[in-house]
């Protein structure tokens, strides 16, 4: 668990506690939003924020993804080998809430607009007139391996034109089930008989 103030901690799973953590590589220029850790513990993947090093993309709508090391036997988290994975320009989407698949090669991720513009606008689906119906949301894949960046469009679609906008939010099962990779999101688009 890493923390804004910089305190992180591992979690001891025979001793059932959190235990505090020593970190290497990460400092003042890698400004981490909405962080997630690969299931198998080795990658780490953000949004990057605002901070001193804005050689890896623009605020709020690019991605970084760094290599992760843990070392149980002294308590240390180390990252290394940071690299842009998207980067979608001033005026491109905001990406946030990545989140890999099982393959930890794979991401999925939220691209969308309108969203509020305090807290670098990482707020969920949270758009500046303070409702969740203005901000738009999207769902698509990165491939950290070729960088390919694929938008998902049978997860988008829905009933309405409009449902390809209304996705937010997605958080994959660690492990494929079925033959296949599982992802839950939120959507507010119209089902059963709110159909119209």
């Amino acid at each position: 668990v890493l923390f804004p103030s910089g305190r992180s901690t591992l979690t001891d799973d025979a001793k059932k506690q959190l235990v505090p953590a020593k970190v290497v590589g990460l400092g003042a220029a890698v400004s981490a939003l909405l962080p997630t850790i690969s299931h198998d513990g080795k990658r780490y993947a953000f949004t990057n924020g605002p901070g001193a090093n804005m050689a890896f993309g623009t605020v709020g709508r690019s991605v970084s993804l760094m290599d992760l090391a843990i070392d149980p036997q002294s308590d240390t988290l180390t990252f290394t080998n940071r690299r842009l994975l998207l980067d979608n320009g001033a005026n491109g989407a905001v990406a946030k809430f990545l989140t890999f698949l099982p393959d930890p090669q794979l991401l999925v991720l939220q691209e969308g607009e309108g969203y509020l513009k305090s807290y670098d606008e990482m707020l969920p689906t949270w758009d500046a007139n303070s409702t969740y119906t203005g901000a738009t949301g999207r769902l698509y894949m990165l491939n950290a391996a070729t960088k390919e960046h694929l938008e998902l469009g049978t997860l988008n679609a829905g009933n309405a034109a409009i449902d390809r906008q209304r996705n937010y939010e997605p958080f994959a099962l660690p492990i494929a089930a079925g033959g296949y990779y599982w992802v839950v999101f939120t959507s507010i688009r119209e089902y059963g008989n709110t159909y119209q």
